[in-house]
């Protein structure tokens, strides 16, 4: 392949998910256009497991897919890497546990030939490891439908980066991920994709959305739990003072702290009538009466230390 042809590149950031990896991998090479149009870069985040002997034979077969090492740990320096290496003035991010349908490189190169974006995403919904619980919702892992049709977000609205595309020369523009937020390793991380998408669009760029671009992203049997959604919106609040570029004060902690309570006040009479129906169980309960509450503690606590650490 002449890598000039290549229209897309698709970016899939990795550590330690060797085989989960592999069914990303091959439906990225199981797509209806042709090879040329798209390449895949693999970057791995300094990975301990069998990933660079996995990805090997893949790199070998196809002209299209390429294999990157970065040493420096985070999910924001892998894609930041992918960035870099990219030959393409478009680049899809998607993670290593992302399943996508044989059209969806297809799907990308029509909203990119008839939409002025800078940026979009689409849709994500799960597959499952092993059985899904009774009680759990597929709503709980899916992104929904932001917009009903393909048009351009509500500032208020961001991208999700399980399924972004963007042009390479925006997110040059932005800064690239900042690094200092996300994933590291296995501390979990939030926020990146929505601290990008805020400089886009202070820089004038335009993010759209198409509910027809969906990826398929694993649920993990450690997901059965309320506990883990409840710790996944504490850190997404605590993390949310970066991600939307703010800086923690007495009256923003307060007003968190207030909304937290409210919320919870609020929710409470609303999830208690939806225990009389039959598919409504206590795992249920605790998920949607304490999942915001959540978020606004971990917002307040990080607000708390930050102030301190100033002191």
């Amino acid at each position: 392949m002449k890598i000039e042809q290549a229209k897309i590149s698709v970016v899939v950031g990795t550590y330690n998910r060797a085989q989960i990896l592999r069914e990303c991998i091959n439906s990225l090479l199981n797509q209806s256009v042709n090879s040329q149009d798209y390449e895949v870069i693999i970057v791995d985040n300094n990975s301990s497991d069998e990933t660079e002997e996995m990805i090997f034979p893949y790199t070998k077969k196809y002209n299209n897919v390429f294999y990157f090492k970065e040493i420096n740990q985070g999910s924001s320096s892998s894609r930041n890497t992918g960035i870099q290496k990219a030959h393409t003035p478009w680049i899809a991010f998607i993670d290593d546990d992302v399943r996508v349908g044989q059209d969806y490189i297809k799907r990308i190169l029509y909203v990119i030939n008839n939409c002025h974006f800078d940026c979009f995403g689409g849709v994500y919904i799960p597959w499952y490891e092993g059985n899904k619980p009774y009680w759990f919702k597929d709503e709980y892992v899916s992104n929904g439908r932001k917009t009903q049709k393909l048009e351009v977000l509500d500032e208020k609205k961001y991208v999700d980066l399980g399924n972004m595309v963007a042009r390479k020369e925006c997110l040059m523009a932005a800064g690239c991920f900042s690094e200092t937020i996300g994933i590291f390793g296995e501390r979990r991380g939030y926020g990146e994709e929505t601290l990008i998408q805020k400089k886009m669009r202070h820089l004038g760029y335009t993010i759209g959305f198409d509910p027809e671009l969906i990826v398929e992203h694993l649920v993990p049997s450690y997901k059965f739990n309320p506990r883990w959604f409840l710790y996944s919106s504490y850190i997404n609040g605590r993390d949310s003072w970066k991600a939307f570029g703010m800086r923690p004060n007495f009256f923003r902690i307060l007003c968190s702290l207030f909304y937290g309570i409210i919320l919870l006040l609020f929710k409470l009479p609303v999830v208690l009538v939806k225990l009389l129906s039959r598919d409504f169980h206590y795992q249920n309960f605790l998920i949607e009466l304490l999942k915001l509450p959540a978020y606004s503690l971990g917002k307040v606590l990080q607000g708390i230390r930050t102030l301190g650490a100033r002191q």
